[in-house]
């Protein structure tokens, strides 16, 4: 299953520590952490593919970093479509090789279901798979903080109370309407 996580600004460490454990059951294989001042990026694996810890996450390349959690069903032939020195078996490092060759569009090449984070520099890309299978939250505030669970965000909020609008329209069309969240008070 695996988890991303990370947070983009000033941030507390033990914060952040502990909301990155609230998504330990999702990737209990690994741990990985990349911590520079204003960022904490982050990784829970489950070790599916390449279960070797040569392909553990966030993965580095150069300036790039890589949180990825999912499936990439195409890896192995974008893999032999990309020239790029593979040092491993996993679909995480294909991504990262599809991303220098297309860019953002990168993501038009993909078959699968996924959520992602990149980090290229200083710039931050998430992407999700065109339905949504894999979840993927997000939450701007002083700093801005993303996960694969809602409830790893909520450490960041100054109250979590359900918007029962949000919930309505997620029945309705099982997702919440713009400008509706699931919870209020942010």
């Amino acid at each position: 299953m695996c988890a991303i996580f990370g947070i983009i600004g000033e941030y507390n460490e033990t914060k952040a520590k502990n909301a990155l454990s609230l998504l330990k059951h999702r990737g209990p294989d690994y741990c990985g952490i990349v911590q520079k001042k204003n960022l904490f990026f982050a990784h829970q694996r489950l070790s599916i593919v390449d279960s070797h810890h040569r392909s553990h996450q966030p993965r580095k390349h150069n300036n790039i970093l890589l949180s990825f959690n999912g499936e990439i069903y195409n890896f192995k032939a974008l893999k032999r479509e990309l020239d790029f020195d593979f040092e491993t078996e996993s679909d995480s490092e294909v991504i990262i090789a599809a991303y220098l060759k297309w860019g953002v569009d990168f993501v038009q090449h993909l078959r699968g279901m996924f959520a992602i984070a990149l980090m290229d520099g200083d710039t931050l890309y998430l992407f999700r798979d065109r339905l949504g299978k894999k979840p993927l939250f997000y939450l701007q505030g002083d700093s801005f903080v993303f996960a694969s669970e809602i409830k790893a965000l909520k450490p960041f909020l100054s109250t979590c109370k359900l918007n029962d609008d949000a919930l309505l329209s997620y029945l309705s069309f099982l997702a919440p309407t713009p400008p509706q969240y699931f919870l209020r008070g942010y």
